[in-house]
C-alpha cells in the first residue's frame, strides 16, 4: 500500500466515513474550525447527513479549510497523500478504516469508543478523545499539527503495528470486492484488480 510521507509543513488531516450516525463528523467540522491556519481537513465519504455538514461548515466560516469529497475510489491514495487520520465517531466496532490508515503510516487521532482503543495505542500510534468533545479532539490534532516528529514516530508506530498484529490483505480483498460489487450495481465500470 502507499505509505504516506509526512513532510508537509501544514498538515493535512483526512476523515473516511459515511456521513451519518453513529459517525460524528459535526464533532470534526467543529474541531477544524478551531485549527490553526492553514490546516486542510478532508472528509471522504458520503450520505443523509451531508447537507447539516454543509451548513455547520458555512456557518463556522471554514468553506476554504474543511472540503467534502464525497464517494471515492482512491482512498489508499487519499491517505498517503495526507499527514493525520482522524476519527470522531460516537461508537465504533472494529474500523477497517483505523487500520487502513495505521498500514499507511498515519498517526490517527480517534474517539475512545468501541474496538478503537485495541487497535490505537494512545501516546503511542495515536491519539485518543473523549466522543462528542470538539474542543478534546482539536487540542489533540492542533498537538499533531505543531509536531512533525511527533506525526512521523506515531505512524511509523502505527504502521509496525498493523503490520506486526493485524493482516490487512482479507480485509482489503472484502474492500475491493465490496466497491466491485457496488460499481456493478450501479452500471459502472469495474476496474481490473
Amino acid at each position: 500500500a502507499p505509505r504516506a510521507s509526512l513532510k508537509r509543513k501544514v498538515p493535512k488531516i483526512i476523515a473516511v466515513g459515511r456521513l451519518k450516525a453513529p459517525k460524528d463528523f459535526l464533532t470534526l467540522v467543529r474541531a477544524a474550525s478551531r485549527l490553526p491556519e492553514g490546516a486542510e481537513t478532508l472528509i471522504v465519504g458520503e450520505g443523509p447527513d451531508r447537507l447539516r455538514l454543509e451548513q455547520e461548515i458555512n456557518a463556522l466560516g471554514v468553506t476554504e479549510r474543511v472540503r467534502l469529497l464525497g464517494e471515492r475510489y482512491d482512498v489508499p491514495k487519499l491517505l498517503a497523500d495526507a499527514d493525520v487520520f482522524v476519527l470522531s465517531s460516537a461508537s465504533e466496532g472494529m474500523p477497517v478504516s483505523v487500520l487502513e490508515a495505521m498500514a499507511a503510516g498515519l498517526p490517527v487521532v480517534s474517539s475512545r469508543v468501541g474496538g478503537v482503543p485495541e487497535l490505537v495505542v494512545d501516546g503511542e500510534t495515536g491519539i485518543l478523545v473523549r466522543p462528542g468533545d470538539a474542543s478534546a479532539l482539536a487540542a489533540a490534532l492542533s498537538g499533531l499539527i505543531t509536531d512533525p516528529a511527533k506525526r512521523r514516530s506515531l505512524g511509523a508506530a502505527g504502521r509496525a503495528r498493523a503490520e506486526e498484529r493485524f493482516d490487512l490483505e482479507p480485509f482489503r480483498r472484502a474492500h475491493v470486492e465490496l466497491y466491485s460489487r457496488e460499481l456493478a450495481r450501479r452500471g459502472l465500470p469495474v476496474p481490473a484488480p
